[in-house]
């Protein structure tokens, strides 16, 4: 495992890359311009988690290329220099003699499910999935092209499921902007204030101790591979008998532990003194699950 981690290292941001321009908060980009080297680095879990998604997009294109479509330009870079805007795209197909670009995702089973459209990648309950479209539109407008594709991979059935999205000038124009304020800051050697606050973004964030310490002294840990659990949790409640076997597992899972953010859940427990005339007094753990989102 050691191996596989040994490569995540901290290297000067220079511009503004398009797989993060469409992040919601204008000072988190800011700060990944200014103070680049105050990055937390993923933890060892989510390090493993983005070889895994390596691994799934070089099978994607060997599986591909073995199919019989034709795939070029492979990891080819892009630079938009009045907006000090770079990005390398996964690849592109060639299918009638038109050409897309392509971007691959791995996904969960849960969150494959629920991607069926561009429209869904738009108003996702996540923010990383909400990215995707700004991230394509940049390279669109690059290169000069009108469409491109997503291939999300079910990291779990190995299924693939093709996603076509257009070229959206809205959402160009409205990165281009938000590019233009970042070089203004980066220009002029300030960060902006704080715009925005959600709990479940900011609890997560890389900066947060910079930003909201506040924050990141608090006891928080996260889970990432927990999320779709809590998911279900909520939607069998109506259903007593597995209700209860998946609450009382969770609770098990949780037991003990003061804060945890599971994606958009939040898991909060606290020792409760009991007191009764036939149960001796004593206390006991209380955990609640709250859906954030």
């Amino acid at each position: 495992m050691e191996n596989k981690t040994r490569q995540f290292k901290q290297y000067p941001v220079r511009s503004n890359r398009a797989s993060v321009l469409g992040h919601p908060c204008l000072k988190y980009l800011v700060l990944k311009r200014l103070k680049w080297e105050e990055e937390t680095l993923p933890n060892e879990t989510m390090k493993l988690i983005f070889n895994e998604g390596k691994l799934h997009e070089n099978q994607v294109i060997k599986d591909m290329i073995e199919a019989g479509i034709e795939v070029i330009e492979l990891q080819r870079s892009f630079e938009w220099s009045e907006y000090q805007i770079t990005g390398h795209i996964d690849g592109k197909v060639k299918v009638n003699s038109k050409v897309y670009p392509i971007e691959i995702k791995t996904c969960s089973d849960f969150v494959f499910s629920k991607i069926n459209s561009a429209k869904d990648l738009y108003e996702s309950d996540k923010h990383y999935i909400r990215m995707y479209p700004a991230q394509m539109t940049l390279y669109l407008l690059m290169d000069n092209k009108e469409e491109g594709v997503f291939i999300f991979k079910n990291k779990q059935t190995g299924q693939l499921k093709e996603i076509p999205m257009r070229l959206d000038y809205d959402l160009g124009e409205n990165l281009l902007q938000k590019a233009e304020k970042i070089n203004e800051y980066v220009e002029k050697d300030e960060i902006p204030e704080q715009e925005i606050f959600d709990e479940n973004l900011c609890s997560t964030c890389s900066f947060r101790h910079i930003c909201l310490p506040e924050i990141a002294r608090e006891s928080i840990e996260i889970a990432p591979d927990t999320n779709e659990l809590l998911d279900r949790y909520f939607e069998l409640k109506p259903l007593a008998k597995e209700y209860k076997e998946i609450e009382k597992k969770i609770k098990s899972m949780f037991k003990e532990k003061e804060k945890v953010l599971c994606g958009n859940y939040l898991i909060t427990g606290k020792w409760i003194k009991k007191k009764a005339y036939q149960v001796p007094e004593g206390q006991y753990w209380q955990t609640k699950i709250i859906k954030i989102k």
